[in-house]
C-alpha cells in the first residue's frame, strides 16, 4: 500500500478541524460509565453472565482482564473463546431465532432475550482510543466498530485496531485495520495487518475517520492505510480483550494472569460541516449526560427500508442535520413488511435522545407494529411518543423543519397534521 497515493484524499497527519468533540471517557471514576458502555460481549448469542466482562476502572485508566478461572464466553457457538468486552450499543431478536448483531458463524441462536439500546451508535465521524497492547501469543485485544444492525445488510465492521500478542515485538508491531462486510453486500472486505515502528505494549493513539466514501485508519496521528469505501449507516463500539485457547486451559501459565488490556482514553468527534455532517449522537458530558438533545425526534416507519433511506435523506437536507430521525423499515431478512422488534430499536434510538418523539407511518400492518413495539416500552417511555395523523413523506418533510425549529411535540404535530391539506398542484386560475 501506498500511504503517499491515498494522502491525497486523507490527511498524512490527524485532522480535526471540521470535527467536534461529542464523546470523552478518561475512565477517571471507579464506576463504569453505563451511560455509554454495556459490560458484556454479545450477550444474546450466550447470556449476560456467561458473557459478562471484567474489568477495573478509574485513576485514567480502563483494564479489561482475562482471568485465569474465567469461562468461555460462549462454549455453544465459539469454543474455549474467552473475553472480557464493552460495547456502546444491544440488538438482538427473539430467544430461538437468529436475529443478532456481529453472527460470526451459520446455525447462530439467540438464547437470552436481551433489552435492544443504543447508548452511542454513531453514522460517520472521528474516533480514536489511547491503549496499550498484549504481547502474550495467546490473546488479542481490539477497538472494532459494528453495524448496529437493526436491518440485517448493516452488519460491516470497521477495524480501528486490532493486535495479537503474537505479532507484538519489542520495537514493531503489525497493527490490523480495515473494513469486513460480514453480512453487507455493498462491502468488499478489505483489512490488513500494517507493519508500524512502535512498542505496542507502551501507550499509542490508534484512530479510524470515517467519511460517508472512505475510512482513514491512523496510529499516533499518521495515517496507515486509507479503504475507499464507507458504511452508510449506524455503527456502535466494540472495545475487546480476548484469549484463545484451542488447547490445554488455561491458555498460559498461571503467573500471567490476569492478562491486562489498558486503555486509558476513548473519543468520538462529530463532522459538524460538509458531507456527513450530523447532530450529535450521544447526551452533552458537560451536563452530565442528562437531559435530551432535542425537544422533538421523529421514527419513521415503513414497508421498505430503501424508501426510508432516501426520505431521511432528503428531510436532512431540507431541514438540516439537526433533527433525530430514527428509522425502521422492512424486516429483519430484508423482505417488504414491518418488524415491532425494528420499531422498538428505533423508538429507544430516538427516546435516549430527544424529549419527545413523533411517530410517522406509512401503511395498514405499520400500526399493528407499531401497537406491538409501544407494548415492549416502559408507560413512562410510551407517554413520550406521538403517533402523527399524517401522509410519511409530506408529513416528514414538514415534521422535521418545524422540530429544526426547536418547537415542542405539540407544534410539531400539529404542523403535521396540516400536511394532508398541502395541494399537490395548483389549478390554473387558483
Amino acid at each position: 500500500m501506498s500511504v503517499a497515493r491515498e494522502g491525497r484524499e486523507a490527511p498524512a497527519v490527524l485532522d480535526r478541524a471540521g470535527y467536534e468533540l461529542e464523546v470523552e471517557d478518561t475512565f477517571d471514576d471507579a464506576v463504569l460509565d453505563e451511560r455509554l458502555w454495556i459490560p458484556a460481549y454479545l450477550p444474546h448469542w450466550s447470556s449476560r453472565a456467561a458473557a459478562a466482562a471484567r474489568y477495573r476502572v478509574g485513576g485514567g485508566s480502563l483494564r479489561l482482564l482475562i482471568e485465569a478461572d474465567q469461562p468461555p464466553w460462549c462454549p455453544e457457538f465459539d469454543g474455549q473463546l474467552r473475553t472480557s468486552s464493552l460495547q456502546t450499543g444491544l440488538f438482538a431478536g427473539e430467544v430461538g431465532t437468529d436475529i443478532g448483531q456481529h453472527r460470526f458463524r451459520d446455525g447462530l441462536v439467540v438464547r437470552e432475550a436481551q433489552r435492544n439500546t443504543a447508548l452511542y451508535t454513531p453514522r460517520y465521524g472521528l474516533f480514536e482510543a489511547r491503549a496499550r497492547a498484549l504481547d502474550d501469543p495467546a490473546d488479542m485485544v481490539a477497538l472494532w466498530m459494528i453495524g448496529y444492525e437493526d436491518e440485517p445488510h448493516r452488519s460491516a465492521e470497521i477495524c480501528i485496531f486490532e493486535i495479537f500478542g503474537r505479532d507484538v515485538g519489542r520495537d514493531t508491531a503489525r497493527v490490523g485495520v480495515g473494513l469486513h462486510p460480514f453480512g453487507d453486500p455493498d462491502i468488499s472486505d478489505e483489512f490488513e495487518k500494517i507493519p508500524v515502528a512502535i512498542d505496542a505494549r507502551k501507550a499509542h493513539d490508534y484512530a479510524a475517520l470515517w467519511t460517508p466514501d472512505r475510512v482513514a485508519f491512523y496510529v499516533d496521528e499518521r495515517l496507515v492505510k486509507v479503504v475507499q469505501q464507507s458504511p452508510a449507516y449506524p455503527m456502535q463500539f466494540m472495545l475487546d480483550i480476548f484469549e484463545s485457547a484451542d488447547g490445554a486451559w488455561p491458555a498460559s501459565p498461571l503467573e500471567r494472569y490476569p492478562k491486562t488490556f489498558v486503555v486509558e482514553h476513548f473519543r468520538g468527534y462529530r463532522p459538524v460541516q460538509g458531507q456527513g455532517a450530523r447532530p450529535p449522537a450521544f447526551a452533552d458530558l458537560s451536563r452530565g449526560g442528562q437531559g435530551p438533545l432535542s425537544l422533538v425526534g421523529l421514527v419513521l416507519v415503513s414497508h421498505s427500508g430503501t424508501l426510508l433511506e432516501g426520505l431521511r435523506e432528503m428531510a436532512v437536507q431540507v431541514a438540516g442535520p439537526g433533527v433525530l430521525i430514527a428509522t425502521a423499515g422492512g424486516t429483519e431478512d430484508g423482505r417488504l413488511g414491518t418488524s415491532a422488534t425494528r420499531i422498538e430499536a428505533a423508538l429507544r434510538l430516538a427516546l435516549e435522545g430527544a424529549a419527545d418523539v413523533l411517530v410517522l407511518l406509512d401503511l395498514g400492518s405499520a400500526v399493528l407494529s407499531l401497537d406491538v413495539a409501544l407494548e415492549m416500552l416502559d408507560p413512562s417511555e410510551r407517554r413520550r411518543v406521538r403517533v402523527a395523523e399524517a401522509p410519511l413523506v409530506e408529513g416528514t418533510i414538514v415534521a422535521a423543519v418545524q422540530a429544526s425549529l426547536g418547537s415542542s411535540i405539540d407544534e410539531v404535530a400539529m404542523a403535521t397534521e396540516q400536511a394532508t391539506t398541502l395541494p399537490k398542484h395548483a389549478r390554473p386560475g387558483g
